[in-house]
């Protein structure tokens, strides 16, 4: 006899190709986080009023937490990191948002309770607000958001990274989720 969990892989990893369940429904929980960022529902709008509020959703805390949430608590770090946003109207957190690196530029710069503002407060008709830029991240960072294109003519984009079309898949994430074997042949 063996551990379920130690035939759940591929076949092409020595498994029997079956899912192991926590990590399937670890990939819906990461959808439904995916779908609450996006707010393509009228479950994510619901959300967003009762529970975020005013608040980033990956800084958001409350006391007695219903079940929903506590899902999305549990794969919230873990999507935010997958997540990247490309600009237009530049309606995305300056500092939470991930959308000039691999990091926001609250974990990068180790900001704790940076004030709320978007990317659109640093830029005008004419560029990036350089000065302004200047008095929020140091000059490195400075250098790096003036090379970043915005659109301000069309809407911000969520990019699910792991996906090579940049939309959230429940596979994909499965994929990111899942241990792997090595397999050498």
């Amino acid at each position: 006899w063996a551990a379920w969990e130690k035939h759940c892989f591929p076949v092409q990893e020595g498994g029997l190709g079956v899912c192991f369940f926590p990590d399937s429904a670890m990939a819906f929980a990461c959808k439904s986080w995916w779908r609450l960022r996006k707010r393509v529902s009228i479950w994510a709008v619901y959300m967003h009023r009762k529970y975020i509020k005013d608040t980033h959703p990956s800084i958001t805390m409350m006391d007695r937490l219903p079940a929903s949430w506590r899902r999305l608590l549990a794969v919230r770090d873990f999507t935010e990191l997958r997540i990247r946003w490309c600009l237009g109207k530049g309606l995305v957190d300056f500092l939470y948002d991930i959308w000039c690196g691999d990091l926001s530029l609250a974990q990068e710069l180790g900001v704790s309770n940076p004030p709320h503002s978007l990317v659109v407060e640093f830029f005008t008709s004419q560029g990036w607000n350089v000065p302004l830029l200047r008095e929020w991240v140091p000059e490195f960072v400075v250098q790096r958001i003036i090379s970043i294109h915005f659109s301000p003519d069309q809407d911000d984009a969520m990019v699910w990274v792991p996906s090579p079309n940049g939309d959230f898949s429940v596979a994909s994430a499965w994929e990111e989720i899942r241990q792997k074997w090595n397999v050498f042949f």
